[in-house]
């Protein structure tokens, strides 16, 4: 009796590491990254999708975590007034492929 119970211990336990295995490793992936330089002398406004992300003061660079996604990506540089400085969409394929995207704003 203790046996069977044993046994049906460790089906569950294996069936339960089965299932969250795979979900650890996404969680692991670092992704991809889009390395942005702000070689300008103003703040540079960093967009990502139309979302607002970060600023980038003069001389500073970021880099951004980007995970695996469907569809278009777009990253866009701009000025406090609006002015676009850079912008670069891509597919997960090509940030991929690329090893990461970079936007040097000069």
């Amino acid at each position: 009796m203790i046996r069977a119970g044993r046994l049906r211990l460790t089906g569950l336990a294996l069936t339960t590491l089965a299932m969250f295995l795979p979900l650890a490793a996404i969680a692991c992936d670092p992704g991809e990254a889009v390395h942005i330089e702000n070689r300008t002398d103003q703040t540079a406004l960093v967009f990502e999708n139309g979302v607002e992300i970060h600023q980038l003061a003069p001389g500073d660079s970021g880099d951004y975590a980007v995970l695996e996604f469907e569809g278009i990506e777009t990253f866009e540089v701009r000025t406090a007034d609006g002015v676009v400085l850079a912008a670069r969409s891509f597919t997960w394929d090509e940030v991929h492929r690329e090893n990461g995207i970079r936007l040097i704003v000069e």
